[in-house]
């Protein structure tokens, strides 16, 4: 008798899970912490252009400013998953939209996104997103326990005329059920 009060009560939950509201999250997590730190520009008076690879090397793509550093960057891996057993939702088994986009800035923005092939549960669910100043793009479904992740490239802009400093630009990533 208990046994099978135990596996109603079982069924009960699993039903109730699959009937509940879609409010499940998706986590997602950088690494760095932040964009990249170019380091120490001199000013140009004209807008320049930094590219920052996959892998990390920084070549200037315009302009003619200059940075002090030649040393490659780390460049940011996103991962992204359901968390440990996330079963509410069914996270592990729904479509995922990701989109990358850059935060406004009037002295230094990211004006391109590129990205590394996907690494782990990750595959996009039609094909790979082009690169853009924004972009977005589908992922099939993470799997029970399933992370994947993918590294940003990007290029930024530096405007002219600044003083000779370090620069801040940012970017956000966001995931959501379709």
């Amino acid at each position: 008798m208990t046994v099978r009060l135990l596996v109603i009560a079982a069924v009960l939950w699993v039903f109730s899970a699959l009937a509940a509201p879609a409010h499940a999250q998706i986590q997602i997590a950088y690494s760095p912490t932040g964009s990249p730190a170019l380091g120490r520009i001199v000013r140009d008076s004209g807008a320049s252009t930094f590219t920052i690879g996959t892998s990390g090397a920084v070549t200037r793509t315009s302009g003619s400013a200059i940075r002090l550093s030649s040393a490659s960057v780390t460049p940011p891996t996103i991962t992204i998953s359901c968390g440990f057993l996330n079963l509410e939702g069914l996270c592990a088994l729904r479509q995922v939209r990701v989109t990358v986009q850059a935060v406004p800035n009037a002295n230094a923005k990211i004006t391109h996104f590129y990205i590394s092939g996907l690494l782990g549960n990750l595959l996009f669910a039609g094909t790979a997103p082009p690169s853009g100043s924004s972009m977005s793009f589908d992922l099939k479904p993470l799997g029970l326990l399933g992370t994947g992740t993918f590294t940003l490239g990007m290029d930024v802009w530096i405007s002219g005329g600044l003083a000779s400093g370090q620069y801040n630009f940012d970017y956000v990533v966001t995931a959501t059920f379709i």
